[in-house]
């Protein structure tokens, strides 16, 4: 080998030693490090998932009242307090909302939401069960999906209204309440999230059932119109052995009139035929001793009757 072919393999040598240091040159500065979580990191969290806290709305800040602020933790003490932890948003249903209870700085989002959805009712408003429960139906539990299962509200009641509520779904069975309903009703899905919201503010569950009942007459023409008993086909079950039991018992005494009926025309004629009998045998004699004879007659046979009769 000369020297040119020596020459020629240090160049390639010294290029390809060129480009395996540039390939393993250390980082530029400013440039993103990996930290070996697997890509669980904050940055991961502000751009996907359910992880990531929901931007608020940039509205304008709201006036600080002091009656108001209380009663906005009274609200807030109506809903469960709710946090990051290690990038999950996790619920603690042990605890209130209340600033007292819930201090993290997911928790103090949440309240600055509670208060811009309710922002449009004046104090007196917020006293109002029905006017609150719907204002934050409205404006509060669509800003994010996680608010849904933030509100604190009666398991019991809760169970009974969706297991006992006739759904009013276009195609569905009469029988078929809001727990059975197919996910594409929207009664069922509109009342499940009701429930829980009217619940958690003090409504109980006739009073829910009145408002779905009212709800539904007031689109509905005055022919369509529904009430509490149809919305309950359960409580028709439950009744539903007494219309039975009455026609059977109608039956029996049908059959026992007729029975009666029966022995009483048989029993007549009986007579009629032996006394016809006794007649005959006594002959046309008109003399009182006759006559007695004949009403001797009469009576023996209606007494044999009467005996055949109880025997019977």
């Amino acid at each position: 080998m000369n020297w040119r072919a020596t020459a020629y393999f240090s160049l390639i040598f010294l290029l390809l030693s060129a480009v395996a240091f540039a390939q393993g040159a250390p980082t530029a500065p400013g440039a993103p490090v990996s930290d070996n979580t697997g890509g669980e990191n904050a940055e991961v969290h502000a751009r996907t998932g359910i992880k990531a806290p929901a931007p608020s709305a940039q509205l304008p800040a709201l006036d600080s009242d002091p009656q108001r602020d209380a009663e906005l933790d009274a609200i807030a003490g109506h809903l469960s307090c709710a946090c990051y932890n290690s990038g999950d948003w996790r619920i603690d249903a042990s605890k209130t909302l209340r600033k007292a209870d819930c201090s993290c700085a997911e928790a103090e989002t949440i309240r600055t939401d509670l208060a811009q959805a309710t922002a449009g009712l004046s104090l007196a408003q917020l006293h109002n069960k029905r006017a609150l429960a719907e204002t934050l139906e409205k404006e509060f539990a669509t800003r994010r999906a996680e608010y849904e299962r933030l509100f604190r509200y009666p398991t019991e009641q809760y169970d009974w209204f969706i297991n006992n509520v006739r759904c009013v779904c276009d195609g569905c069975k009469p029988t078929i309440f809001f727990s059975k309903c197919q996910l594409g009703c929207t009664p069922s899905v509109i009342y499940k999230l009701r429930a829980r919201i009217f619940m958690a503010f003090g409504f109980t569950r006739d009073e829910l059932l009145d408002y779905y009942r009212d709800e539904y007459n007031a689109s509905h023409s005055a022919r369509e119109q529904i009430t509490r008993e149809w919305l309950l086909p359960g409580r028709q079950k439950e009744h539903g052995w007494l219309v039975p039991a009455l026609g059977i018992a109608l039956a029996l005494l049908v059959l026992v009139a007729t029975a009666l009926s029966w022995v009483r025309a048989g029993r007549k004629r009986a007579e009629s035929k032996a006394f016809s009998a006794a007649e005959v045998a006594a002959g046309p004699s008109p003399s009182a001793a006759s006559q007695a004879q004949s009403l001797a007659a009469r009576k023996r046979v209606r007494a044999e009757l009467e005996d055949d009769e109880v025997q019977w």
